[in-house]
């Protein structure tokens, strides 16, 4: 059986998601960027590219060269790098296996290719284009609509982007709808990141 995954550039969230970490219940799209914590976490090749703050067009096709390469190396067949709805670079990949365990053990493993080559430059990437408070709020219920289309229906009218993870994460493998509504929604979903958790003080 072959089974098809559609491309999904600068979509930090789906490393989130796919990491199981909990989802805080506040909207989490800010309009900066943390850059010290993001050079802490990141992997040694996305931090030579994001390490001045700014990711060049010739940056993100490095980044999306190395994560396609990676996606080969570990089974699946990535296809060709084209414009996606989202006007950034991007590509599908295939996976032909003989059972359902062997296919879901080589998306993991293509998942951790995002993770490890792109995710945090597709992070700084958006941050450079980050969408007004207006837009963003424009476009939430639409990606609400879609997720809800996907199969999503629980979700409230006024749900905030860490509900929607928490949704498509707690609803368990990221579905392809629900990966279709992430690549059509994907500078809305891009600069997604975790409230930190409180701290905690004595009193």
């Amino acid at each position: 059986m072959t089974k098809t995954f559609p491309g999904l550039a600068g979509l930090a969230i789906l490393a989130v998601l796919l990491a199981g970490c909990a989802a805080q219940g506040t909207d989490s799209a800010h309009d900066t960027l943390d850059l010290d914590a993001l050079l802490e976490e990141t992997t040694d090749f996305q931090r030579e590219i994001v390490e001045d703050g700014v990711v060049t067009a010739a940056e993100f096709e490095r980044a999306l060269l190395a994560r396609r390469e990676c996606v080969a190396d570990v089974g699946a067949t990535p296809g060709d790098i084209y414009t996606g709805s989202n006007g950034e670079l991007t590509f599908d990949y295939d996976i032909t296996a003989e059972s359902d365990d062997e296919a879901l053990a080589i998306q993991r493993d293509a998942d951790a290719c995002l993770q490890d080559y792109f995710a945090d430059v597709g992070t700084v990437w958006a941050y450079q284009r980050l969408l007004s408070p207006a837009e963003r709020e424009e476009m939430r219920p639409k990606a609400l609509a879609c997720l809800d289309a996907a199969g999503l229906t629980e979700l409230p009218e006024e749900a905030t982007l860490a509900e929607m993870a928490a949704a498509i994460r707690d609803d368990g493998e990221i579905s392809p709808a629900e990966r279709d509504c992430l690549v059509q929604y994907g500078s809305l979903f891009a600069t997604y990141v975790e409230d930190p958790e409180p701290a905690h003080t004595d009193e």
